[in-house]
């Protein structure tokens, strides 16, 4: 948060947080509330992580959130919901769900 809040700070275009396990709207807004702006950050999943709930976190997040900077998956060759390891599934979801 120092770096964030430093004149090199001004640098930093977004961040990326690694919301692996707790893949929440709650995560989230609490990043928010410890003074990230929301257009800045970009939650990341893992494949593992059921990916429903993730897509319903993901539209709470926009309901309050709308102009975070977005989500990004760990190991984006293994995305859901695709069972022939086609990650651009995993794209085309999050585009049109959320």
């Amino acid at each position: 948060k120092d770096l964030w809040n430093s004149r090199e700070g001004s640098w930093i275009t977004y961040l990326n947080g690694q919301f692996y396990g707790d893949f929440s709207f709650e995560s989230f807004e609490s990043c928010v509330e410890n003074g990230y702006p929301a257009n800045k950050i970009v939650i990341g999943m893992i494949s593992s992580e059921d990916f429903s709930e993730c897509l319903s976190e993901i539209r709470k997040i926009r309901e309050k959130y709308p102009v975070f900077y977005g989500v990004f998956n760990w190991e984006y060759f293994d995305s859901p919901p695709n069972p022939d390891k086609n990650p651009n599934l995993w794209c085309e979801t999050i585009r049109r769900e959320c």
